[in-house]
């Protein structure tokens, strides 16, 4: 994570952060070609951003994206939030020198991850029968997970909720099955 000083693709004369992420950009797409020596990939975060947001630098009016945080495939499902902290790149060049504020102490912003620590929370199994669907899951012990279910995977409803274990499993019953497809997800809650 930091300030690669390269935008997060092939400018066509290097492909640094391709190279940096064990993608680097064919021979015949750039002037200096790099070889593959990263493995496993890297992931950059800024791809999971709006184009919009993707820009941490403003140079002559132009945003840029040159400060980039990239992860493994393994750390990627725990990273709930990307985002680069709007403290300076939006601010006007004339706070630079304003003694009694804190936005434009620099001209990039910062940029933050937020990973989640603990077990992953998921389902594990599902079993249904005609009085009821068991659900099995896995989570952060002493955690809430409120359960919802939907038909369509577009109106979800909450019909409970489980507290994992001390070994990080929990076991939840829909007595109430809807007829048809049924969907589930976990939601974490804020509480403990």
């Amino acid at each position: 994570m930091g300030d690669f000083n390269a935008f997060e693709f092939n400018d066509g004369y290097a492909d640094v952060m391709g190279t940096i992420a064990g993608l680097p950009a064919p021979a015949n797409q750039v002037l200096l070609p790099s070889a593959d020596l990263v493995n496993p990939d890297l992931n950059n975060l800024i791809d999971t951003l709006a184009p919009t947001n993707r820009y941490s630098y403003v140079f002559d009016g132009n945003p840029q994206a040159i400060d980039h945080a990239l992860v493994t495939q393994s750390l990627l499902p725990r990273v709930s939030r990307f985002l680069y902290v709007r403290v300076n790149a939006d601010s006007p060049e004339i706070l630079r020198n304003a003694v009694d504020r804190p936005e434009r102490i620099s001209d990039h912003d910062p940029a933050l991850v937020y990973i989640r620590v603990g077990t992953t929370p998921r389902i594990a199994a599902l079993t249904r029968t005609v009085s009821e669907v068991v659900v099995e899951g896995e989570g952060s012990p002493g955690r809430r997970h409120d359960i919802e279910r939907s038909s369509d995977l577009i109106a979800w409803q909450q019909i409970g909720s489980a507290v994992p274990d001390g070994t990080q499993r929990f076991v939840f019953r829909d007595l109430n099955p809807v007829s048809g497809a049924a969907f589930y997800r976990l939601r974490a809650t804020d509480q403990n």
